[in-house]
């Protein structure tokens, strides 16, 4: 996998991949109890991708976790190609925290990365 030309291991999980719909409806209720559902809106923009991995795999070097630390700046959109071939424009989801980085153990040079995109 890469994003924006850093190269990302393959053992990454999309971990929300099917928590999304592509249509959105607003409910509330009325005096009485009624439900009342507005029309759903199709929404092409702002999946999240949330890229995880257990402490047993996908470990990724300090300099690729510098590189992609250097990229949650940016707010111009990335491409993510995912192992299976399908390619995305993305951005950081800034709200939550874009990268986390956990060093597997002191001085070890090895990190178990989570990144939060979304489709721009």
């Amino acid at each position: 996998m890469q994003l924006d030309g850093i190269q990302i291991d393959d053992d990454l999980e999309w971990a929300d991949e099917f928590e999304w719909s592509p249509r959105q409806a607003a409910t509330s209720r009325s005096i009485t109890g009624t439900l009342i559902v507005e029309p759903s809106a199709a929404l092409d923009k702002g999946r999240p991708i949330t890229l995880t991995a257990a402490n047993d795999r996908a470990w990724h070097d300090r300099a690729t976790v510098e590189a992609l630390r250097a990229k949650t700046d940016q707010t111009t959109p990335m491409t993510l190609e995912l192992w299976d071939g399908r390619t995305m424009a993305v951005g950081w989801r800034w709200e939550d925290t874009p990268l986390d980085a956990t060093e597997l153990w002191p001085g070890a040079g090895y990190f178990v990365i989570t990144l939060r995109l979304r489709t721009v």
